[in-house]
């Protein structure tokens, strides 16, 4: 494929108590957020194996290694300092390397080529420091499996999403990264992560990259690479022999979800296929690569803020113990929701009354005997959808229902809430009905 999200806050309930004229409104656990003063340090690898005898077989390795302080969706701007990065090479299998690391030349700080470690006095906001070096054989080599792995063991001041030196699984975290590379017919894989603005599931000319998404390319469970995209979203690893099944894993980065997977072409569509709308971290199926692949891309939407809101009032007319529901579903951004459908179970034994469904055109609503499903579709950012019925209620006293989110695109973290109501039966002996509606909506 050839081609060139924002802070997600957990959405609110608000709960009232009709009558009472009173409202509370509780959030759920916001994400964390920037401190001020946190910084967000990157890390990724490159290696470029070089033609020995004959040109034939490999004789060495050139290696890159990156760092960048990066801004992202929270604007930081805070300087890093007494940044260290330590690498390790591994797995040669045959023949020992002359000086693991020669020629090395950082483009900042100072890089001690005897223990692998890079030190950094100071990296601005935004900018990006590299090391190359070289790793040569003793001789031009038939087999050899190479790997670099570099981690952030001390920076200041607090990395706002990374644990320093944590050494638990390099590449999951993004200031550690891993890149592998072997002699042999070896392919490259990439190339893409991008915003998919109109959310059709398939790359459209002008939609933009999406910076700083972490990438891992796994092989029968080992890793093989781990980086992230750089400014245009584009990523590549160029050390995979031929024939090898392999796992990509995207992780998106804060304030972004992944768009619909494999719609359309190979070519144009976004390949990992998330558990859930909802999910930040998605995998492809396992593909045989023998050749170039540079199809293997995601695609990642802006996350929607959703919520519902509830209210119940008592009804007017001869039915006993009704009341009229309305569900109002709100969409705080900043993206859009797509694919929303919301279900409002009924209290047990509640009935709707015939002809009482209303749903706002462009959405469907439809009844059976337990909920109502209603089909929203599409909820752009500052924008709400009502919907309004009345149910008839088994007798008197306390009754609930509820109203969910039951299937989202992308992320609405409001679970749903419930209405608590009361109806009273015949207030005095002159047959006049009344009710008293104080529901709680959770």
């Amino acid at each position: 494929m050839s081609r060139p999200r924002l802070g997600r806050r957990a959405a609110a309930a608000v709960l009232g108590i009709v009558g009472l004229g009173l409202a509370l409104q509780l959030l759920p656990p916001e994400r964390s957020q920037a401190a001020p003063g946190d910084v967000d340090l990157q890390l990724s690898i490159t290696g470029s194996p070089n033609a020995g005898v004959l040109g034939l077989l490999a004789a060495s390795i050139d290696w890159t290694v990156r760092v960048t302080n990066s801004t992202d969706a929270e604007a930081i701007t805070t300087p890093a300092t007494g940044i260290v990065i330590r690498d390790e090479i591994s797995g040669i299998a045959l023949n020992l390397l002359v000086g693991a690391r020669q020629n090395p030349s950082p483009t900042t700080g100072s890089y001690n080529a005897s223990t692998g470690t890079w030190t950094i006095p100071s990296l601005a906001s935004g900018a990006t420091a590299t090391l190359t070096f070289r790793t040569q054989f003793t001789l031009a080599v038939l087999n050899y499996n190479a790997i670099l792995t570099a981690q952030v063991t001390a920076a200041s001041p607090t990395d706002r999403d990374s644990t320093p030196a944590e050494n638990a699984e390099i590449g999951d975290e993004d200031d550690e990264a891993v890149f592998r590379t072997g002699y042999g017919t070896l392919r490259t894989v990439g190339n893409l992560v991008w915003n998919d603005t109109n959310a059709n599931g398939t790359y459209n000319a002008g939609e933009p990259g999406v910076p700083g998404a972490q990438v891992i390319v796994e092989s029968a469970g080992t890793r093989l690479f781990a980086g992230h995209t750089d400014a245009n979203g584009a990523w590549s690893y160029n050390g995979l022999i031929s024939g090898s099944s392999i796992v990509v894993t995207f992780i998106a980065p804060t304030g972004y979800v992944f768009t619909a997977p494999n719609v359309g072409a190979d070519s144009a569509n976004s390949d990992p296929v998330p558990d859930v709308p909802t999910a930040t971290r998605a995998s492809t199926p396992a593909r045989t690569v023998s050749s170039n692949d540079p199809n293997i891309d995601a695609g990642l939407r802006v996350s929607a803020d959703l919520s519902i809101s509830k209210s119940a009032a008592p009804a007017s007319g001869p039915a006993p113990h009704s009341a009229d529901y309305t569900v109002t579903l709100a969409n705080a951004g900043p993206g859009a929701g797509a694919g929303v459908q919301v279900v409002d179970t009924f209290l047990v034994g509640g009935q709707l009354v015939p002809g009482s469904l209303s749903a706002p055109a462009g959405t469907s609503a439809t009844a059976s005997a337990t909920a109502v499903t209603w089909t929203v579709g599409s909820v752009p950012a500052s924008q709400a959808r009502v919907l309004s019925y009345r149910l008839v209620h088994p007798d008197p006293g306390f009754h609930t229902n509820r109203a969910r989110v039951g299937v989202h695109e992308p992320v609405a973290e409001n679970p749903g809430l419930g209405c608590r109501h009361r109806s009273d039966g015949p207030r005095d002996g002159g047959g006049r009905r009344g009710s008293r509606c104080a529901h709680r909506c959770r």
